[in-house]
């Protein structure tokens, strides 16, 4: 895990005292500012939704304009809208009027309650680590190692084992450069991809590891004993918002989202689907499978409860381009390929 603590104390006490003992003012003054120091402290992580990694961050919030006067009640459908749409940089949330909006610039504000969601890029998962790909860009600086690679897995695999690198630099298809900095410009032609956090997944979702964390609230009081049994029963799960180690063998599933502080607990946040895409054959026809995507167009307004019977009937019809696959295992058929949606699959013909 690479969330850190790492907000620090802005505010100053300007109250004097006006008593004869200057002790008491000098505690007094002490306390409040390890107290507002206390409050600003910052968690950071990265996490993967809607095929994109975000940079989280609690106490800040994203100053310098919104894309719009539109707000959203949920995270799920701003972190949506902003996927979609360029001019979107994140998503920050209030806790004064319980909204989240989408912002137009990068600029970080202290804000105590406040967090946001940096959008870094397109996400690729290689080595147990989430990586933001950005296309158009570069990482400047110098470069961690001489040795040039021929391909993008290698780089990426021997960055997550360097202690230098933050990154690599696609100069082109075959030759890619481990990076010491993870700052990026802009740079036509070129790609990039910055190191994230430790990730596992799970039913096609992201899970950050957070050492040292846990969300507030548990969804039951139900102990898994093994991590992978219980990012089974989270991903299985709408409510659940990711998973707390509390002990050896001891992991709970959890229903809040503000990140606290404990030296015994990691915390394992839930991200949205990884975006994902692979080649299946059945009866003889090639379907290509992709998530988190939806399409739209019924073909013939049925709905169908296994995919065996989708596929039956999809190649039997010669109007059909595929179907898709909801989060709750209904199948329909569909027509053309129209959105990015978390928790569905589509399968194209």
């Amino acid at each position: 895990s690479s969330g850190k603590s790492s907000g620090k104390s802005s505010g100053k006490s300007s109250g004097k005292s006006s008593g004869k003992s200057s002790g008491k003012s000098t505690r007094s003054t002490a306390t409040k500012k390890k107290s507002t120091a206390a409050k600003m402290a910052s968690v950071s992580y990265t996490m993967v939704y809607g095929g994109y990694s975000w940079g989280y961050k609690t106490n800040i919030i994203l100053s310098g304009g919104y894309v719009s006067k539109t707000t959203y009640a949920t995270k799920a459908k701003a972190l949506t809208a902003c996927y979609k749409n360029a001019k979107c940089l994140g998503v920050s949330y209030t806790p004064a009027d319980k909204k989240f909006r989408l912002n137009k610039a990068t600029k970080e504000k202290a804000h105590p309650s406040g967090k946001h969601w940096l959008k870094k890029g397109t996400s690729y998962t290689y080595g147990g680590r989430v990586w933001s790909q950005k296309s158009g860009y570069q990482v400047t600086g110098a470069k961690a190692a001489t040795t040039k690679y021929t391909d993008v897995d290698s780089a990426l695999a021997a960055c997550a084992a360097s202690d230098d690198c933050n990154a690599v630099n696609k100069v082109s298809t075959s030759e890619l450069y481990l990076m010491k900095k993870s700052t990026v410009e802009v740079k036509k032609g070129r790609s990039c991809y910055i190191q994230g956090d430790k990730v596992g997944q799970y039913g096609g979702y992201s899970y950050t590891s957070l050492s040292g964390y846990y969300y507030g609230g548990w969804l039951s009081s139900t102990q898994y004993k093994t991590y992978t049994l219980a990012l089974k029963a989270c991903s299985s799960n709408t409510k659940c918002t990711g998973v707390t180690k509390i002990g050896t063998g001891k992991f709970k599933l959890n229903s809040g989202s503000t990140v606290s502080a404990n030296s015994k607990y990691t915390l394992y946040p839930r991200g949205g689907l990884s975006d994902s895409k692979y080649y299946f054959s059945y009866a003889n026809t090639v379907f290509s499978a992709h998530a988190p995507y939806a399409m739209s167009g019924k073909v013939d307004g049925k709905t169908y409860t296994t995919r065996t019977a989708a596929l039956d009937a999809c190649v039997q019809a010669t109007k059909c381009l595929g179907f898709t696959q909801s989060s709750n295992k209904k199948i329909h058929f569909e027509q053309l390929q129209d959105q990015n949606k978390d928790g569905w699959q589509c399968c194209l013909r």
